[in-house]
């Protein structure tokens, strides 16, 4: 089951947020990056944290966020460009 843009919780430390990433490793093993949707006291949003699969449950079947298509070359979406270290070449 897909839980990305669902909310979810950790069920051993109760962790809860938005799921926004999973990763899964050459190993076998998925982890949910799951992000809380409150904010710290200067405002900012708090540091997602990764789970293992196992440990992630689903708490609302309903996507908090949709994503927008990426429909012309004048608004790709995603961050934007990086340029590329120069290394001292």
């Amino acid at each position: 089951m897909n839980m990305l843009r669902k909310i979810v919780k950790d069920v051993v430390t109760g962790y809860t947020g938005v799921a926004v990433a999973r990763i899964e490793y050459a190993t076998g093993c998925f982890q949910y990056q799951i992000q809380p949707q409150t904010l710290n006291e200067k405002g900012e949003p708090l540091e997602g944290k990764w789970f293992d699969v196992s440990r992630v449950e689903l708490v609302e079947d309903k996507e908090v966020f949709t994503v927008k298509a990426n429909t012309t070359a004048d608004d790709p979406g995603g961050p934007p460009p990086t340029t590329t270290p120069d290394f001292g070449k």
